[in-house]
């Protein structure tokens, strides 16, 4: 049987990867037939997700011990804004600061349904702090309010290039395609800030993850900076809502945040 070269590169490469130091996964990276993805590309399709919600447990893992730092929940509503079709999500939970100290927040993100382009953001915690964002391509234009402002602070910034929301990164990969040894690159934009990353995710493997009690079949992804071939994190995408069973991100110090997600039944 014929193997078409494509597929050859692919599995050779997530050989390699596998047990590659830093600098050897970055350049394998790179002679991958990688998937280079920007903001409108048609290769996203937001399609895929289905209305849902689903509830996340941050937990800090380091030094020996296992703290929960954060719980929240995600619903996503389907809807329609002036004839274009949107996805709008609302974020609400709680989170502990350096300090230690609790506070909560809200965050509302409107996303294109197909391309899920960054459209709206809407940020407000309980300690006063506020943002509203609109987002057109490169063009971010809204307001801040902190505590301390007595009217608020216009923000119009235009970004070095379209990222998508990297707080919401997970959403692309699995609205591209998952198979074994894809390889693609994302540009990632962090609200409301003004400076947009690359990223390299990779399929890994087709392997069971434990999910609300079950082991179900996963596609695990690792993503990394391209410049170095540092790991930034580890991720389980599933086939069911909320499409993501796990997501472990890697911290320079040796600690790790992970991220179990769950169903939650409406």
């Amino acid at each position: 049987m014929r193997v078409p070269t494509k597929a050859v590169t692919a599995m050779a490469v997530a050989v390699l990867l596998a047990g590659a130091a830093p600098e050897a996964r970055a350049q394998a990276a790179r002679a991958a037939d990688t998937l280079h993805l920007e903001v409108g590309s048609p290769r996203v399709n937001g399609g895929v997700y289905r209305p849902h919600a689903g509830r996340v447990v941050k937990l800090r893992v380091a030094g020996g011990r296992t703290d929960t730092t954060a719980v929240w929940t995600n619903r996503l509503v389907i809807g329609d804004s002036s004839g274009r079709a949107v996805h709008r999500w609302h974020t609400a939970g709680w989170g502990r600061q350096p300090g230690g100290a609790r506070g909560s927040y809200d965050l509302w993100s409107t996303f294109d349904a197909r391309t899920l382009a960054l459209l709206g953001w809407h940020l407000k915690t309980e300690k006063g702090f506020e943002v509203r964002l609109g987002a057109d391509g490169r063009a971010v234009r809204g307001t801040r309010r902190t505590p301390a402002d007595t009217t608020p602070v216009p923000i119009d910034t235009t970004l070095p290039r379209a990222g998508f929301a990297a707080g919401a990164a997970d959403l692309i990969p699995y609205a591209v395609g998952l198979r074994e040894g894809v390889v693609m690159t994302l540009p990632l934009w962090s609200p409301p800030g003004a400076g947009v990353k690359t990223e390299v995710w990779r399929v890994t493997r087709r392997t069971p993850v434990e999910f609300a009690g079950r082991r179900v079949p996963s596609w695990e992804m690792e993503h990394y900076r391209p410049e170095d071939g540092r790991l930034l994190g580890r991720i389980w995408f599933i086939d069911e809502p909320p499409y993501v069973a796990r997501w472990d991100l890697f911290h320079e110090d040796g600690a790790t945040d992970r991220m179990i997600s769950e169903p939650v039944r409406e």
